[in-house]
């Protein structure tokens, strides 16, 4: 009845690609895996990237007694098998291919984080941070803040949405949230037990202040940060005698310089008061040259903000005195500001030196003599809206990044500018300004962050660098733009590709400040993120009850305030 059945067709030798690249992967289409850029990206012309991490599982007779079930979480079965290497020699070749083994029995819910961290989380790391790992074997504090770390993030990927005050926030999975709490408490514990181990302490501690990032307590974040500098500062010369001793040193330096932008510039010392020139040589020789911009970028915010505050009588609010005491760790809530002719030299000297930084690295002087041939930066028109500003898309989001710092940096160092807010002028700025504010935006436009997933700087240091150009001229358009455009899209990001360095929660509500400021027609220029002693238990969860910001600025007649409002109102 029926005819005979063909032949099935032969096995082609095609393999399938299980290495390919990230936009491969991403569309299912066939990689050839060739570097630095495959076959199909090149000639579709678009980034071709891979992932720098694979986590590969070896075979075990005892895969059954490793498989657990995870409690509260019926749907989420892991099988938990001991690690192969994880790490490759990727970033430094000499290190051991060994794998990450502490040197105790690993249970099966550290099996998953680590796994979670490896997989997951250190892509997103700063680049000075992901090597502290090499030595979890020999540092259980070390192992157990990354486990905190990992834990957390976990738990509030795996977390629920609920509505508080017209907010939208994200309750953690109880179960793992527990227990990252729990690694957090040992990994002090092992801290405490043994404190004349430097390495452990400051690879430790910069976990820690992840940790703090993610769970959103600003409070223990400005203590850990205060602890890291007043160590680094103390142990920086025998740190320095190792080779593991400098990567936490690039490390610490780094984190700090970060949480002093975060929490505002009464929260850390000025560097140049306090930090001995050995540690600036240091940092050049450790560092790579987008850090140290970072670095110029802080002491430039820094210093402008000191003039600035130095220069005014603060508010007679007593519990405002308190608090700005309680911060700037002194007597006087004044900053420790020189006469107005010392600060312009620092920042004409720091502009200087990012000058001699761009001119070093040819991937920066590229980048940089793209965004000034740019038609945006030649245009005379005073306008800041949205359609107004054309996207500025460069090859490398490190490189855009730093051309946003560079342009940042031209508007804090300006002499006019500070002149102008020293007296109290908020209007216009000067065309050259108007120029480097439109190539902030217009790389921010151009951003794309499921782009730069695997690159070393993100979206959410960006959306800074948008607030303190915010706190120098606070114009309605490019809040706005901010608030309508910005702050919509990074929502949209799932919380792996969130920056760990950044919450996006406190970010939305200093946005929502200026925003709110600027509509009562108060120009902020200074903030400062406190946090105070939550009144009610669950307070650690809900971090906005607890939020505080004490802001500068001047009001619509022109008259200097200082004021302490909820972030939340």
């Amino acid at each position: 009845m029926y005819g005979p059945t063909p032949p099935r067709p032969k096995k082609t030798n095609i393999t399938r690609s299980r290495n390919g690249c990230i936009p491969c992967r991403r569309k299912k289409r066939k990689c050839d895996e060739g570097n630095p850029s495959c076959g199909l990206c090149s000639r579709l012309k678009i980034p071709c990237s891979y992932p720098r991490f694979l986590i590969r599982f070896q075979e075990t007779p005892n895969d059954s007694e490793r498989t657990r079930k995870v409690a509260d979480n019926g749907d989420l079965l892991m099988e938990v098998t001991r690690m192969g290497s994880p790490l490759r020699t990727h970033h430094n070749p000499t290190f051991s291919n060994r794998g990450i083994q502490p040197e105790y029995e690993i249970s099966g819910s550290d099996q998953l984080y680590l796994n979670q961290y490896f997989a997951h989380t250190v892509d997103l790391l700063p680049a000075s941070v992901r090597p502290i790992v090499w030595r979890m074997s020999t540092l259980p504090a070390l192992y157990n803040a990354t486990l905190a770390f990992s834990a957390a993030r976990f738990a509030y990927s795996l977390g629920t949405p609920y509505l508080t005050q017209s907010k939208t926030l994200i309750r953690p999975n109880r179960h793992f949230f527990i227990q990252s709490l729990n690694y957090f408490s040992r990994a002090i514990q092992l801290l405490q037990q043994n404190p004349s181990q430097l390495d452990d302490i400051f690879a430790t501690i910069v976990f820690l202040i992840l940790f703090e990032n993610v769970v959103g307590t600003v409070h223990s974040y400005y203590s850990h940060l205060q602890g890291l500098q007043t160590l680094t500062l103390c142990y920086h010369q025998a740190l320095s005698a190792t080779p593991y001793g400098q990567r936490l040193l690039r490390a610490s330096l780094f984190t700090i310089a970060k949480g002093a932008l975060f929490l505002g510039p009464l929260h850390s010392p000025r560097r140049g008061d306090i930090v001995p020139h050995d540690i600036d040589i240091l940092a050049e020789r450790i560092c790579s040259h987008q850090e140290i911009l970072f670095f110029k970028v802080v002491d430039a915010v820094n210093i402008s903000f000191s003039l600035l505050l130095g220069e005014f009588s603060w508010c007679s609010s007593g519990k405002l005195q308190r608090v700005l005491q309680s911060i700037s760790g002194n007597d006087n809530a004044h900053l420790p500001v020189s006469s107005a002719s010392e600060a312009y030299e620092k920042l004409t000297s720091l502009r200087r030196g990012i000058d001699v930084l761009f001119a070093q690295s040819t991937p920066l002087y590229n980048a940089f003599a793209e965004c000034t041939k740019h038609p945006v930066f030649h245009e005379m028109e005073f306008s800041y809206t949205h359609d107004n500003i054309p996207p500025i898309t460069l090859s490398g989001h490190e490189e855009a990044m730093a051309c946003a710092m560079y342009a940042l940096t031209q508007v804090y160092c300006d002499r006019q500018l500070l002149q102008s807010l020293l007296d109290g002028a908020t209007g216009q700025v000067n065309p050259t300004l108007n120029g480097w504010a439109k190539i902030i935006l217009g790389i921010a436009k151009g951003c794309d962050p499921p782009r730069y997933l695997y690159e070393e700087m993100y979206n959410m240091n960006m959306c800074w660098i948008l607030v303190l150009l915010c706190l120098r001229w606070p114009n309605p358009d490019i809040l706005a733009y901010i608030a309508h455009t910005v702050l919509p899209c990074l929502k949209k990001t799932t919380p792996a590709k969130e920056d760990t360095a950044g919450a996006l929660l406190l970010f939305e509500v200093v946005i929502e400040m200026l925003c709110s400021e600027n509509a009562r027609g108060r120009k902020v220029f200074a903030v400062h993120v406190v946090h105070e002693d939550p009144s009610d238990s669950t307070a650690f969860l809900l971090v906005n009850r607890s939020l505080h910001l004490a802001i500068h600025g001047y009001s619509i007649d022109g008259n200097f305030f200082s004021d302490y409002i909820p972030a939340l109102h």
